[in-house]
């Protein structure tokens, strides 16, 4: 790929999207869930700080980070960050069996399993047993 390419891929990144509209419209409502509203800059830094947790937790680029949940913002907050620091984001549907999470963890070998407090007895006990499956920003300072 050449440099211009991956400026552009670079740009185009959807963390980028969320800076970008940080910056135009800060107190724009970007993100609602339930009663909870995130402006474009409360998104902005939810996606900053989910970017620095998953570096302190050795993830970096190209990296992938599958994420076992619910629909929850958690999932938003974990794609971008991911995006922000060139991990690849993968997502395990929340319905999947532990034999299929196994599956999943074996053919995509991520790097950190980040899960919903509530499914952690639906890994696979290889996936648990791994040391690679915590709780969204668990251990963060």
């Amino acid at each position: 790929m050449t440099r211009g390419a991956r400026a552009l891929a670079r740009a185009m990144a959807p963390d980028r999207w969320v800076a970008t509209w940080a910056a135009r419209r800060p107190r724009g409502e970007a993100l609602r869930f339930g009663e909870r509203v995130w402006t474009w800059a409360d998104l902005e830094a939810e996606v900053e700080e989910t970017a620095r947790w998953l570096r302190s937790r050795g993830v970096g680029p190209g990296d992938r980070v599958a994420s076992f949940h619910r629909n929850h913002p958690h999932v938003v907050f974990l794609f971008l960050g991911a995006s922000r620091i060139g991990a690849v984001f993968n997502p395990w549907n929340a319905r999947l069996a532990p034999e299929e999470t196994r599956h999943r963890f074996e053919d995509a070998s991520p790097c950190l399993v980040v899960v919903e407090p509530d499914l952690r007895e639906r890994l696979a006990p290889e996936v648990l047993t791994s040391g690679r499956a915590v709780g969204f920003r668990e251990g963060a300072g």
